[in-house]
């Protein structure tokens, strides 16, 4: 089954905003407990448009999905860079066992003939 931690997280600061406490308390323990910088971001957005009535919210967070989306996508761009790394030496080696499976029939023609 797929981890939907953020999702338990946002039950769990639901039953909390049921059970009374307030709705500012319970995102600031929403961002904490995940610890995760967008969630922290995401939690003190909510936050601030509690306490000043920001209309630009959604503006807001449109930018922090764009922005998350970005970092996800140079997270990928690194990690393929890596495996390509990774691959360069099993490649080299197997380079080279082409051409001694090339050359030695070669050589052993010079050689033996």
């Amino acid at each position: 089954m797929k981890s939907r931690h953020a999702y338990e997280e946002m039950l769990y600061t639901s039953f909390e905003m049921d059970d009374g406490v307030s709705e500012l308390a319970a995102y600031e323990r929403f961002g904490r407990r995940c610890g995760l910088h967008p969630y922290i971001k995401f939690s003190t957005l909510l936050g601030q448009n509690l306490k000043k009535g920001n209309s630009a919210l959604l503006a807001r967070l449109g930018e922090e999905a764009a922005a998350a989306r970005e970092e996800q996508r140079n997270n990928v761009r690194k990690k393929g860079e890596e495996m390509g790394t990774k691959l360069l030496l099993p490649m080299m080696v197997m380079l080279g066992m082409v051409m001694l499976w090339i050359m030695l029939p070669a050589m052993s023609m010079f050689v033996g003939g």
